[in-house]
């Protein structure tokens, strides 16, 4: 990212392994082009809200 050769970074997912996350750096001068061009809902997985008690 540092580097800045691209607006956009694509990685896999953590949580969903066949999925990817794009990464953008604000950095690069290409970002203000960038557009949503869709999306959809995601439920998170209720246990990620959830404390261990100690």
């Amino acid at each position: 990212m540092a580097a800045a050769r691209s607006p956009v970074l694509r990685v896999p997912s953590f949580i969903v392994p066949e999925s990817r996350n794009l990464l953008v750096n604000p950095s690069h001068p290409a970002t203000a082009g960038l557009r949503v061009t869709s999306q959809r809902p995601f439920r998170f997985d209720a246990r990620l809200w959830q404390s261990d008690a100690l």
